[in-house]
């Protein structure tokens, strides 16, 4: 878990880590990629991700940008349950 300020390259950093650990099965989930979807969408894409990684001996899924993923909202707090799940 990679954590701290907006724009301090914690992203590159991890999609780096992930190129050099050479692991068979490596994939990236990110808000961007997910963009235009539906909340099902979303939720079966990372499904997918999540089982195919399951299949594989050596595998990595990094998850960029959580709070985004989970549509959190730090009024309320409100996060989308589906993709909590």
């Amino acid at each position: 878990l990679l954590h701290g300020q907006r724009g301090a390259g914690k992203t590159a950093l991890a999609a780096h880590l992930a190129e050099r650990a050479a692991f068979p099965f490596a994939k990236m989930i990110t808000p961007a990629g997910l963009l235009g979807m539906s909340e099902a969408q979303q939720v079966e894409v990372i499904r997918r991700v999540f089982s195919d990684a399951y299949k594989s001996e050596l595998s990595l899924i990094v998850l960029d940008d959580l709070e985004q993923l989970m549509a959190w909202s730090p009024i309320g707090p409100r996060f989308s349950n589906a993709m909590a799940q």
